[in-house]
């Protein structure tokens, strides 16, 4: 009787001891509820964390303009002179108009510089007949 007494004790105690933990259990998920649905924000979560974090990227290093430049002469030598970019024809055709205005001009001035020649001689000329 009495071992039957002790194992009964111990049933109870046991019973009470599971549900005194199911009841914390139960407690504690409540409470993590309450704070999940309470919808704030906490105040030190926006606080810096362990880990650095870096809000810039690092520097980059000045670009070698030489070396780009280097790299398109050597495309161009061996695509060779057949390929002509855009900007180099444009640039052909406004140096052909320039040579060509020039060319003109010269030519206008050499004109008027005889123009002028023959003036002066017919005035020297009337100049002298007037004299005489």
């Amino acid at each position: 009787e009495k071992k039957e007494k002790k194992e009964k004790k111990e049933k109870k105690e046991k019973k009470e001891k599971t549900e005194d933990d199911d009841k914390d259990k139960k407690v504690e998920k409540k409470e993590k509820k309450r704070l999940d649905a309470a919808g704030g924000f906490s105040l030190w979560d926006s606080t810096v964390s362990d880990v650095a974090t870096t809000n810039f990227a690092a520097p980059k290093a000045p670009q070698d303009k030489r070396h780009k430049e280097q790299e398109k002469e050597k495309q161009m030598a061996k695509d060779g002179p057949v390929k002509m970019v855009a900007a180099d024809i444009i640039n052909e055709t406004l140096r052909k108009k320039a040579d060509e205005k020039k060319a003109a001009k010269a030519a206008e001035e050499k004109v008027q510089a005889e123009v002028n020649k023959k003036q002066k001689r017919a005035n020297e000329q009337q100049a002298e007949t007037n004299e005489t």
